[in-house]
């Protein structure tokens, strides 16, 4: 193959084209044949002589690509030979050919072309690597260096999109103009008194974050600007490699200065920052359609495997609605359940009704012998869990409940820390559902009364339940729980619609029929009545404890008015602790540390397509296969049963003011895990 080779340290004059001897993919590797390659400061440095590779690494110069698979080598799922990417080197990108580690291969973002997506990967993987290394938070105030450059501008970008106030510095006006339209709220000519103007613009505090290019030359400056528990990252040496640090003014801030290279990071490392990059950019894509609901009836029609053959529902306006959106060819429409089951096209049901009729759907179903596919929670009461088993058991039909987070890839990558047994053996857990839409989501319609949902723990906690039991490998056995309703609820009218409403314009819970959730999701035909009515009894944050079998102990915190939207999980094992974060946007992250070792290991699970972490294709896929294969089973319904019952035993002991005990299975109830 031909390289760009360099003969001796110089000028762009010692490149020089040569034939070298083709690479070839290893265990675990990629070859990827080379459409473009990025050209980094590193590069030209190496060119010089300044920047040697890595040891073990090839001299030729090259620290991304985009291209297409050549070849795959062993132990690599997921790519095929054919296949755009773009990768992230330790050199050799200046070549028709090179080697990658899979792990530093991501598919080219849609929509941008591969001689554009060549320059991406590594900027991208430097400053999110770096903003994660320091902790950077939305509401704080973020400093780059040389906003113009290629770092400079990916890194405004990215901090603004964090929700951050950003500031940077740069040589000209005209570069100052180019940071303003990135999205910089402070731009600052370094030839002035930046460090005095930049304390006027952050009225005296000084900057949270700094992402610094510069080094030696910057150091002093860059400290003076650290607001107090402030934090710098030094990435780049422009500025020269010693520099006095004042030790006394950093003590005083309580500040702190690191510094790092994503060169020279291992393997391991390098893959983790790749798969943060591969979620970060999805995430940029505002545009991306969110996942319908669990099982989508639009793709359950175009699978090859399935065909919608009736629908039921009691309110015939409902009814026909859902008919004309599906087309009514071929699919009848049923005011009952009972006349729908006894259909012989109907094979296999999905029930998704109100939580209320669960119960009494799903034994109906089963005792049909048709295949059941129900939505969560399992039901309001545990007889009726245990009802709906019993009628499972002999069956010879497939029982799946919707609780498609474990299908997630980060939490199928949780699972598999524990069953490596990295951490040991669980003995205490704690979950966390932030729910910053509870308000818009909840309280406006029938959902806010206890009568109706009974409680947000089971309509909304099963599934963070339903994990948590499935970490801890245990059936719980004592509940306790403390509610309350604290934001919503109040004086206003029953009746009181947002519609009519003199205050819409700065209520902040105010919506309108169709109405887009803050994560996306676009409701139609929303119920609008006001949240602060007297008959909100639905408690708006819950605190339950959870005793297990084993001894382990677990905590459950949801709140329904926090700003945030996400679930966090943490599990302690007498090796170490697991931390796992979820949003919608799915910044998935993994972060495992243990006893007595400084050691911490963070990883990012790769996004799937598809709703809740790509939970939602993949349990209607496994749904679909174990019908069309015949296999009697009910993955997962034990977990559904065991969450459910949580969440009906802390509403119990919120009631009772007593921890409730009669939550266990009972030993005659032989279903699978």
């Amino acid at each position: 193959m031909r390289a760009v080779v360099v003969t001796e340290p110089g000028g762009p004059e010692v490149l020089q084209i040569a034939d070298v001897e083709d690479p070839t993919a290893g265990p675990g590797e990629l070859l990827i044949r080379t459409v473009a390659a990025g050209v980094n400061r590193a590069d030209i440095l190496q060119r010089q002589g300044h920047y040697p590779p890595p040891k073990g690494t090839t001299d030729t110069i090259g620290l991304e690509v985009s291209g297409h698979v050549e070849a795959v080598g062993d132990d690599v799922e997921g790519w095929s030979v054919g296949d755009p990417c773009v990768a992230l080197l330790a050199g050799g990108g200046y070549a028709e050919l090179v080697a990658v580690p899979a792990g530093q291969v991501i598919a080219p973002p849609e929509g941008v072309d591969l001689v554009t997506a060549a320059g991406l990967v590594e900027v991208a993987a430097t400053v999110v690597s770096n903003m994660d290394h320091v902790g950077l938070r939305p509401g704080e105030t973020f400093l780059v260096h040389g906003g113009a450059g290629g770092i400079g501008s990916f890194a405004i970008q990215y901090a603004k999109g964090q929700g951050c106030r950003v500031a940077t510095t740069a040589g000209s006006a005209e570069k100052l103009e180019v940071c303003r339209k990135l999205g910089a709220d402070i731009a600052l000519d370094y030839h002035d008194d930046w460090v005095t103007q930049l304390k006027e613009a952050t009225d005296g505090k000084g900057v949270d974050v700094i992402l610094d290019i510069m080094g030696a030359k910057y150091l002093d400056a860059n400290v003076k600007s650290l607001a107090r528990r402030g934090r710098m990252v030094v990435i780049g040496l422009q500025g020269g490699v010693k520099g006095e640090l004042n030790l006394g003014l950093l003590l005083n801030k309580g500040a702190t200065v690191t510094a790092t290279s994503l060169r020279y990071r291992p393997v391991n490392e390098k893959a983790a920052i790749v798969a943060r990059v591969a979620a970060v950019l999805r995430r940029t894509r505002r545009d991306e359609p969110q996942a319908a609901t669990t099982l989508d009836f639009g793709r359950l029609s175009i699978d090859p495997r399935a065909r919608v053959v009736a629908l039921c529902d009691r309110d015939a306006t409902r009814l026909e609605r859902a008919r004309r959106a599906l087309g009514e060819e071929g699919r009848a429409g049923y005011a009952r359940l009972s006349d729908m089951l006894a259909d012989p096209a109907v094979q296999a049901v999905v029930v998704a009704t109100h939580d209320a009729a669960h119960g009494a759907n799903g034994r109906e179903v089963l005792e049909a012998r048709k295949h059941l596919f129900l939505e969560k929670p399992m039901a309001q009461t545990i007889e009726e869990c245990d009802a709906m088993i019993r009628a499972w058991e002999g069956s010879g039909v497939v029982f799946m409940v919707g609780l498609e987070l474990r299908y997630c890839s980060l939490c199928e990558a949780m699972r598999g820390v524990l069953d490596a047994g990295t951490i040991g053996g669980v003995r205490i857990a704690y979950a966390v559902d932030n729910v910053s839409v509870g308000g818009n989501y909840y309280y406006h319609g029938p959902k806010r009364r206890q009568e109706f949902i009974k409680s947000l723990v089971l309509e909304k906690g099963t599934h963070t339940l339903d994990l948590m039991n499935w970490f801890i490998g245990a059936h719980p056995r004592r509940v306790y729980a403390e509610g309350a309703l604290d934001v919503f609820g109040g004086n206003a009218p029953n009746d009181k619609r947002c519609r009519d409403c003199d205050q819409a314009a700065t209520c902040p819970y105010y919506v309108q029929q169709e109405f887009r959730m803050d994560y996306g999701e676009v409701l139609k035909d929303k119920e609008d009545l006001c949240v602060y009515a007297q008959e909100c009894d639905t408690h708006d944050n819950t605190v339950v404890t959870v005793w297990y079998d084993n001894g382990c102990k677990m905590s459950y915190i949801e709140c329904h008015f926090t700003p945030d939207y996400s679930r966090e999980f943490t599990l302690i094992g007498d090796r170490g602790r697991m931390y796992g974060f979820y949003n919608n946007e799915q910044d998935f992250r993994i972060e495992t540390t243990y006893r007595h070792s400084s050691r911490k290991d963070v990883s990012y699970p790769e996004r799937r397509p598809g709703g809740h972490g790509g939970g939602d294709p993949r349990i209607q896929d496994e749904f679909l296969r174990l019908v069309q294969a015949g296999e009697p089973a009910c993955p997962g319904v034990l977990g559904a049963r065991n969450s459910a019952a949580i969440a009906i035993a802390s509403h119990e002991a919120i009631l009772q003011r007593r921890p409730v005990t009669q939550v266990g299975v009972e030993e005659d109830l032989q279903v699978g895990p």
